[in-house]
């Protein structure tokens, strides 16, 4: 029976690596035929692979009551449940997080200046659902009395069309002192097959198009200086998506003293360790990029195995990051590492 299971357990993972395929390159009903393999693939899988180690034991106990069967059984159905429910509630299963970070640095006017961050929208993956979680990502972040919006990348999965019936909605994206964004890995198309490097050159330029028309302050490679009251300044640096290998930390730091407050914005978070720790000056640093792997229980995600930071708040040495974990996502399941709208409170540490 145990092999039966195994065999048909392969079989189902055969037709899902189809199944992945198929993903990136078709279909409306994707998402629902993705779901449906993963609900029944994995928990068959697990059942096969908990309940087999019965059959050792036994060899030494006759009477061995099938203990792993069971276990494997109870297993499995979770993983069913887990997978309907990531599939089908978890995407939109927003969450607001709020945090606070300390520092020396800080002016005393922006003691209280609140930073509400949005990461890793990915539009071309909501398909026909786009305008309705826009809204209510908007009005989510809007509600939290923002003094800047911050978006750090993977605004589109591809290309720039999948603004398309949104960009009055983004452009109502509202604080007092703004909203800016960086661009992503996946905002620089690089998985699409473009006919011709120029035709990706203009894709990329029609995003940062749109993104500027929004409103949105976008920057690359630069960095501005944001003024509260009257006094003080809140330094704003920025490098582009690691991945991609557009950044230049150097070139974005330029005319910067180090000796004031800043906030980088930076996707990817392996620039922190790699660039930023110890002498760039750069007081906290907002990320994204790692989705927090689409599914954590607890301290526990698969995203750990590649990022070192991979959800949350980092500090070492008094130099903070935030590893957003995002709104949108690859594949359209989420559990446990809930979409994020992250709001990030600057405090004067004293």
């Amino acid at each position: 029976m145990n092999a039966l299971l195994a065999v048909a357990s392969f079989g189902l993972w055969a037709i899902l690596a189809a199944g992945v395929v198929w993903f990136f390159v078709a279909g409306r009903f994707r998402t629902v035929f993705l779901a449906a393999i993963l609900a029944v693939a994995v928990p068959t899988t697990i059942f096969a692979l908990v309940s087999v180690l019965d059959f050792p034991v036994k060899l030494f106990f006759r009477r061995w009551p099938k203990v792993f069967a069971v276990a494997g059984g109870i297993l499995a159905v979770a993983a069913f449940v887990g997978i309907v429910y990531g599939s089908v509630w978890g995407p939109t299963r927003f969450r607001v997080r709020e945090v606070e970070f300390f520092s020396d640095e800080l002016p005393e006017t922006f003691d209280g200046y609140r930073i509400v961050q949005l990461s890793d929208i990915h539009l071309g993956g909501w398909q026909d659902r786009k305008r309705e979680v826009m809204e209510r990502v908007v009005d989510i972040a809007n509600a939290q009395d923002g003094d800047a919006i911050m978006v750090t990348g993977d605004l589109v999965h591809h290309v720039a069309e999948e603004l398309n019936g949104v960009e009055d909605v983004l452009g109502g994206l509202d604080a007092r002192y703004g909203v800016f964004s960086v661009m992503g890995n996946h905002d620089y198309a690089p998985y699409y097959p473009f006919d011709s490097r120029e035709k990706r050159r203009v894709n990329v330029a029609d995003l940062r198009r749109r993104e500027r028309a929004m409103g949105w302050g976008l920057l690359d490679n630069e960095h501005i200086f944001v003024e509260r009251q009257v006094q003080g300044s809140h330094r704003v640096q920025t490098v582009t998506d690691q991945v991609a290998d557009y950044s230049d930390l150097d070139k974005a730091l330029k005319g910067v003293d180090k000796g004031g407050f800043s906030v980088l914005l930076s996707h990817d978070p392996t620039i922190w360790r790699r660039e930023v720790l110890g002498g760039s000056g750069v007081d906290l640093t907002l990320s994204g990029h790692t989705h927090g792997g689409q599914f954590a229980l607890g301290p526990f995600s698969f995203a750990r195995l590649f990022y070192r930071e991979w959800r949350g708040m980092y500090i070492e040495d008094e130099q903070g990051l935030y590893v957003n974990v995002g709104i949108g996502q690859v594949y359209p399941f989420r559990f446990g590492a809930w979409p994020e709208i992250t709001v990030i409170t600057l405090r004067k540490k004293r």
